[in-house]
């Protein structure tokens, strides 16, 4: 402003110093030429004019002679607010605004406690430590996420009643369609924040949810239970009710309105799902008139508002002669089948004598009671503890010896489960007798005789002194007919009583041993003593059992003082055998102890991680766990823990006393490291070597939790390229997935639908995503999926494509029965493998194994004829080379979908004809064929030392491996109709989709028990209603979450094609369900663009996001619904230019098309498609904040004033010298006619 002003003033000076010479020179004019007064006036305007021109002139000059720069520093300090000195109540209200962003505070008003959401700010201040005394709160403004008419919500903004909430009410039938509550109630706030002459503005990170009005709500619910009328059967009323009748589950004329019933007494019971339009009242009648109290209770769907309860009087009638006479034949049916003569000895079935009973019992079962287990409640109890009753089974707890015999009654209950009237008992008299001291002398020497044989039984006739084969372990010891000590093997073999393993003290699943434990079960399994891979040296391996006595041990715990007693309980027994090596020679090192280091990292004081304990020297025998050098590493520091069961609870901290253990907040636990990598097994299963580094690192998943320093790998450093998700890689993940509403972070069009190309699986590792479109193979920016690498593939990919991640290498299945690996990230090809058959195709997953030190690459492939996959092979590639180590061929069936593993040695395979197929992991020839009688279309699956593989048919079956190759079939299980994915394994659970069981069609997914081999639960349902109709094609990703496990599963479904089968109307939902609910609930259903069939799995990385892709070629990213990124793109420019910023990504069909709706409008703005990128530039796509829009304004090359000062600069000046010369000419003229 300065310089304008200055330029002003000196034009304004030039104007009087030019008006004042003129008036001199007038003035003399004037004076000489008194005769010609009037014509000089007219001179001395004109003058004038000529003066006030030259000025003008002169200050645009000036003003185009200012620099631009300078001038625009002026306007924009001009449209800066007057800076103003930091008071201390600015200080106040800066200090508060932050206080409520690091606690990432909004409201959360609560119906009948909150009124003002003003005072709820003041309150939050208070509570967080913050001086509020002076600061006053005011709503600055409030925007909702979507309004309806219909829809009472509200935060008031006036100055009368400002901040005053009124709480959310919409009567649904006011409704026009189906809205979400949610939207309605979402407020973006702002609040004025002042203190003093001071103020901020402050608007939350999140948005705040009015609850709902719960007393209009409580008034509508009542209003709408007037409505529900009870229909009963004809002639009968709530007063006199013989027979079934109706309860409607929704209000009639409220659809939105649902109704539960409940009913007080087992007289009326209720049947039927929630999901039913009507559910079914059905009384039983009893001997005297019975009343029952119904109760509807009325909720509004879809929302966790208060219900309404509204209770109904029924009477239920009596039928005291169809009591009587029922009761009657249950009556007739004990005395039949309880009897003496029913009771037999437990395990032998022989019968017992009642006078002197000496043996367990086991007690009549329905079947053999006569009566149908489903219809009645059967109840045994004994009079003494001397009969103790554990299901159809009574265990027998005799006197010692000398003591007297002891009488007791065993009593048989029978009640209908339809009517608690009719019942029916029966007793029995038995008499116990007491123990003798010679039958407990035998027992002690048979479990001495066992404990001396315990090596022997294990051998089963092998060489404990140069083991080649599996051991055999038994189930019990005891004298045979003719008193010698025998083993039985099998439960054919059972014998009652005898010597038994029980559980070993820490056993448990994370031990991986229960009732044999191997000191090297990397050489002998746990439990089923099965020979693994042997080692170079003869190796000693000690195998530990506890033994007790079957009839007598149960009272070493009612007689703990008694000496024989325990000498017959709970007994270790061990047996040293040593493994033959395969150089046949003693290990050189065998008596020197191990040397290794073990570290203990945690935060000091201040958070700081630091080392507890660092490389601290540990000595321990061959065969140690890295439990066991923890704990004498722990013990050696001084340091307090908590150790069970093979887990490492906590340890507490030298620097706070804090016991520090799995923290839910932070999600931080003791993660074990073994040589600077992530162990992947627990530590009492990670057997050490000499110079091992055990390292135990307080911190979160995705954390190094290591000390910062100098040395610390930075960015900079490699890449660990290590996979997070794909379907041939773990289904389970501790990720932070998303649990509730998840949003699309961005989606990418792999594929024109006019012209088909297929997609292969995305594999998501170091921050990238790689994935395959036909010929191409491409890496994408997890954050922005913009493409950062693209690469020709030697051969196309097939419909279903899997690639896999290891070590740093992308290994690829192609068309023809090729591989092709690439190194990670710049995709440069290591090798191409040779074709295996022109029409194989290769969509099984692959799989790395270990074999002699070398890495291979396994996978199937197969070929359709006309009557199915008609041939097929199973080839293993040397990972390094791809050079072909083996190949076995199939001319009968191929493998299709299918997955190898590897165990004892031995390559192991389904195929599409039903079988699965072992093979030597060295040389490809085949051990084993077992015929599991359906087609197999998913990938095998190791656990525990077994083998699961699920069949076509819905059957789940567990294999075992023997040394020899051999496939044993262990059990099997239907768990659904059908199925074409592995079970995701979680501890002993496993988790499997397809359809339901009896059901061709219908979704389901299951929970199966491993150790019992049973369908725990089945999910059939979603947000109350079943499951589309189509089964799920794809293996379940399993979330482990502090706050539950969370299975992501999708539906391979869709609906309603258009005319050219590119579009559905929906279809490939994806579901998250978890464990422990009653049913799923819908994460994700595409749009319109990219609905379709899905055979994927999803994909997290190690952040939780999840990735999706579908039949629609569609891959999208979904990330928890509180990030909603905006894509801002830029296309390369030189100039600087400013790019229009994208607020709404619009789908369009069309590859080569991006539509985009910037702040003009909508613009048809021209982008590289994915292919085309491929092949020439790379697609520039990042995320940014919305916060990031910026108006930017416009400059042209010169000023504005600087433009308007030059022309008006020319303009006076041609005025100026046209009227100074018209004007003296003039005045010369006067002067000579003068």
């Amino acid at each position: 402003m300065e310089t304008k002003q200055r330029a002003w003033l000196f034009a304004c000076c030039s104007l009087r110093v030019s008006s004042s010479k003129s008036s001199e020179h007038d003035g003399s004019v004037m004076g000489r030429h008194m005769h010609s007064q009037n014509h000089s006036s007219l001179l001395l305007v004109s003058r004038f004019v000529q003066r006030a021109l030259i000025a003008i002139l002169t200050c645009s000059l000036l003003m185009s002679l200012v620099p631009s720069e300078v001038f625009a520093q002026e306007i924009q300090d001009q449209d800066q607010p007057p800076a103003v000195t930091t008071t201390s109540d600015e200080t106040a209200l800066d200090e508060a605004i932050q206080a409520l962003e690091d606690a990432n505070w909004r409201p959360n008003p609560t119906y009948g406690v909150d009124s003002n959401i003003n005072e709820m700010v003041i309150q939050e201040l208070t509570e967080l430590g913050v001086d509020a005394s002076g600061i006053e709160v005011r709503t600055h403004a409030v925007e909702f996420s979507a309004t309806n008419d219909a829809a009472t919500v509200g935060i008031d903004t006036s100055d009368s009643n400002n901040g005053a909430i009124t709480y959310f009410f919409v009567n649904p039938s006011d409704l026009a369609y189906a809205w979400s509550y949610s939207t309605l109630q979402q407020a973006t706030i702002t609040f004025t924040l002042s203190k003093g002459d001071a103020s901020r503005t402050w608007t939350p990170a999140r948005t705040t949810t009015i609850p709902w009005d719960k007393s209009r709500v409580a008034a509508l619910l009542e209003e709408q239970a007037q409505k529900i009328t009870l229909t009963f059967s004809e002639g009968e009323s709530a007063e006199a009710v013989t027979s079934s009748f109706s309860l409607p589950t929704k209000v009639p004329g409220a659809s939105w309105a649902s109704v539960s019933w409940s009913s007080n007494s087992d007289a009326l019971k209720i049947t039927g799902y929630s999901w039913d339009d009507e559910l079914t009242a059905i009384p039983t009648r009893q001997a005297t008139d019975q009343t029952v109290t119904l109760t509807a209770t009325i909720s509004l769907t879809g929302t966790e508002n208060d219900t309404y309860t509204q209770s109904y009087e029924i009477v239920i009638k009596a039928d005291p002669e169809a009591v009587a006479e029922e009761q009657q034949e249950l009556a007739e049916k004990l005395d039949e089948g309880f009897s003496e003569e029913a009771l037999r000895t437990l395990g032998t079935e022989e019968t017992v004598n009642t006078d002197a009973l000496d043996c367990d019992l086991q007690l009549p079962t329905t079947r053999t009671l006569g009566i149908d287990g489903k219809s009645y409640n059967v109840n045994y109890t004994t009079s003494d503890e001397a009969l103790r009753v554990n299901g159809y089974a009574a265990y027998v707890y005799r006197p010692l010896p000398g003591e007297s015999a002891r009488k007791v009654s065993l009593t048989l209950t029978v009640t209908s489960k339809d009517n608690p009237a009719i019942t029916a008992a029966k007793s029995i008299d038995l008499t116990i007798e007491p123990l003798n001291d010679d039958e407990i002398q035998a027992e002690l020497d048979l479990m001495a005789e066992a404990k001396q044989g315990y090596a022997d039984a294990l051998a089963d006739g092998a060489n404990l002194s140069a083991l080649d084969t599996s051991l055999h372990p038994f189930q019990k010891a005891y004298r045979d007919e003719n008193g010698k000590l025998a083993w039985a093997y099998s439960e054919a073999d059972a014998y009652p009583g005898g010597i038994v393993t029980v559980d070993l003290p820490g056993a448990g699943e994370t031990s991986g041993y229960r009732l044999f434990r191997s000191s090297r079960p990397d050489l002998i399994a746990h439990e089923n003593l099965v020979l693994g891979e042997r080692p170079l040296y003869n190796t000693e391996v000690t195998i530990t059992s506890c033994l007790s006595s079957k009839n007598y041990a149960r009272y070493a715990e009612e007689y703990p003082d008694d000496m024989r007693f325990q000498a017959l309980a709970n007994q270790e027994v061990s047996a040293s055998v040593v493994v033959r090596g395969s150089s046949g020679l003693d290990d050189p090192n065998a008596q020197k102890p191990l040397l290794v280091t073990v570290s203990i990292v945690g935060p000091d004081a201040s958070g700081t991680q630091t080392y507890w304990a660092q490389a601290l020297p540990v000595s321990c025998d061959a065969g140690a766990t890295a439990a066991d050098a923890t704990l004498q590493a722990l013990t050696s520091a001084g340091l307090t823990y908590d150790y069970s069961a093979g887990y490492l609870s906590s340890i507490t901290s030298p620097y706070t006393g804090e016991a520090l253990g799995w923290d839910a907040e932070t999600n931080a636990y003791w993660q074990l490291w073994i040589n600077d990598s992530y162990a992947q097994v627990g530590a009492s299963q990670l057997y050490l070597s000499e110079g091992d580094r055990v390292e135990w690192r307080y911190a979160a998943d995705g954390e190094s939790g290591l000390p910062e320093s100098p040395d610390q790998p930075g960015e900079d450093d490699e890449q660990d390229w290590t996979e997070i998700g794909s379907a041939a890689s773990s289904n389970v993940t501790k990720a932070p997935t998303p649990t509730g509403k998840v949003e699309e972070a961005w989606s990418i069009e792999l594929m024109d639908p006019s012209n088909f190309l297929p997609v292969s699986e995305p594999v998501v590792a170091g921050g990238k995503i790689f994935i395959a479109v036909g010929n191409r193979l491409m890496s994408l920016s997890a954050d922005d999926r913009s493409v950062e690498a693209s690469v020709s593939l030697s051969f196309s990919i097939d419909y279903t494509c899997r690639p896999s991640v290891s070590q740093g290498v992308l290994y690829v299945p192609l068309s023809s029965g090729v591989v092709e690996a690439y190194s990670l990230p710049t995709l440069t090809r290591l090798w191409t493998s040779e074709p295996t058959a022109c029409a194989d195709q290769s969509s099984c997953s692959l799989t790395i194994m270990e074999k002699d030190g070398m890495s291979i690459v396994v996978y199937g492939t197969a070929a359709f004829g006309s009557a199915g996959y008609s041939s097929g092979s199973c080839v293993a590639l040397d990972a390094q080379t791809g050079k072909r180590v083996w190949i076995a061929s199939l001319d009968d069936a191929g493998y299709y979908w299918t997955g190898a593993v590897q165990l004892n040695g031995f390559v192991v395979v389904g195929d599409t004809a039903g079988r699965l197929n072992a093979f030597d992991i060295t040389t490809g020839e085949e051990q084993d064929c077992l015929a599991l009688g359906s087609s197999i279309s998913a990938d095998a699956v190791v656990y525990n030392n077994t083998i699961l593989i699920v069949t076509r048919d819905g059957v789940l079956h567990k294999i075992r491996v023997d040394a020899d190759g051999e496939l044993v079939s262990v059990a099997q299980q239907q768990v659904l109709g059908s199925c074409m994915a592995a079970p995701t394994v979680v501890g002993s659970t496993a988790v499997l989709c397809g359809t339901a069981v009896g059901s061709s069609n219908a979704t389901a997914l299951v929970l199966v028990n491993l150790e019992t081999f049973k369908v725990e639960q089945t999910i059939t349902q979603a947000d109350g209603i079943a499951l589309p109709q189509g089964g799920s094609a794809a293996s379940a990703l399993v979330s482990i979450q502090p706050q539950g496990t969370y299975i992501y599963f999708t539906v391979n479904w869709a609906e309603e094609p258009d005319a050219t089968w590119s579009h559905y109307a929906r279809g490939g939902n994806v579901y998250v369900y978890r464990i422990g609910d009653s049913e799923a609930k819908l994460l994700y259903a595409p749009g319109l663009n990219n609905a379709n069939y899905c055979d994927s799995q999803i994909v997290c990385d190690e952040e939780g996001n999840l990735y999706y892709l579908n039949d629609s070629g569609v891959l999208v990213k979904l990330v928890g619904s509180s990030s909603k990124p905006i894509i801002e793109t830029h296309e390369k420019d030189d100039t600087k230019a400013e790019q229009p910023i994208i607020t709404s990504p619009i789908r369009n069909r069309n590859p080569n098309k991006l539509l985009a709706q910037t702040n003009t409008g909508q613009a048809d703005t021209e982008q590289t498609s994915v292919a085309e990128a491929s092949e020439a530039a790379i697609l520039q796509v990042r995320l940014t904040s919305s916060t990031h829009n910026v108006v930017h304004k416009a400059s042209l090359p010169i000023p504005l004033w600087a433009l308007i000062g030059l022309v008006g600069s020319g303009t006076g000046l041609i005025i100026a010298l046209f009227l100074p010369r018209r004007k003296h000419e003039h005045e010369n003229e006067e002067m000579d006619h003068a």
